[in-house]
């Protein structure tokens, strides 16, 4: 799915982008970043 999620950020030539998991026991959030972004390197 994560690989997919940064596809997509490619794709549409999108920064940025959240990755949510609702179906987890708490809530997982993970920050995504195109592949050529180098701005902030520690959002992954």
């Amino acid at each position: 799915m994560l690989t997919m999620s940064v596809n997509h950020l490619v794709a549409y030539n999108v920064d940025k982008g959240l990755l949510l998991n609702f179906g987890a026991q708490n809530l997982e959030i993970k920050r995504l970043r195109h592949p050529r972004n180098k701005q902030n390197p520690n959002i992954q």
